[in-house]
């Protein structure tokens, strides 16, 4: 694919002609370069959420959290959008990675609008592992993390667009799953660095799914 092509973002805008006034923008903001943005296209694609909402899918400019943060924040100032959701790894991220959750925290609750930190420890692909089976063994790097989930998916890329559709039957074991971790863990800010593995991924899963269910 084009890389300029690849770059653009992924807009999918209501046009409802003589319906109703356009609804107000989700911001998906990924780290990845391609694994989160495939994965959530795919999924906002299936949901024909273009009928209900303005999702637009976009790689953040640096992929430290804190400046992701930093961006998902100036992306919330506009009065047309609505939710920002900022997606990164806890690997590689460091004294950073608590510090750019509690930005995006305090800013939800001065705006008042959705402004989530939706974080994996260590990585992504933990999301991905969870559709398999539930586990909290701890992983020493996203790299540890991406060996245990090829025991599951031997064939697995960062380049596979259809990776949602791969999954999407073992969906809800995964969110049931992600869940009772959270639930095991707490939620205690203190101690979120300490949570290996966790993730947040299920939240905007659930965000999107709620968004989807009003084209039924």
């Amino acid at each position: 694919m084009n890389k300029k092509c690849f770059e653009k973002r992924i807009d999918f805008s209501r046009k409802r002609v003589g319906v109703r006034e356009e609804l107000k923008k989700i911001i998906i903001l990924c780290e990845g370069e391609k694994t989160e943005r495939f994965y959530f296209s795919r999924m906002v694609d299936s949901l024909k959420l273009h009928l209900v909402r303005s999702v637009s899918i976009l790689k953040a400019s640096n992929t430290d959290c804190l400046s992701i943060a930093s961006e998902g924040i100036k992306y919330a100032k506009d009065e047309q959008v609505d939710e920002v959701w900022c997606v990164f790894d806890k690997d590689n991220n460091g004294e950073n990675f608590i510090t750019a959750i509690d930005e995006l925290r305090k800013e939800e609750r001065k705006v008042k609008k959705r402004i989530v930190p939706i974080y994996s420890i260590m990585s992504f692909e933990y999301w991905l592992i969870l559709h398999y089976q539930k586990t909290r063994k701890p992983f020493e790097s996203a790299k540890k993390c991406l060996e245990e989930l090829k025991k599951y998916m031997p064939n697995y890329t960062k380049e596979d667009k259809d990776l949602y559709f791969i999954v999407l039957d073992k969906q809800e074991k995964a969110i049931k799953n992600a869940k009772e971790i959270r639930k095991e863990w707490g939620d205690d800010i203190v101690g979120i660095e300490e949570q290996n593995p966790s993730t947040e991924v299920y939240r905007l899963v659930e965000r999107l799914i709620e968004e989807g269910e009003k084209n039924d």
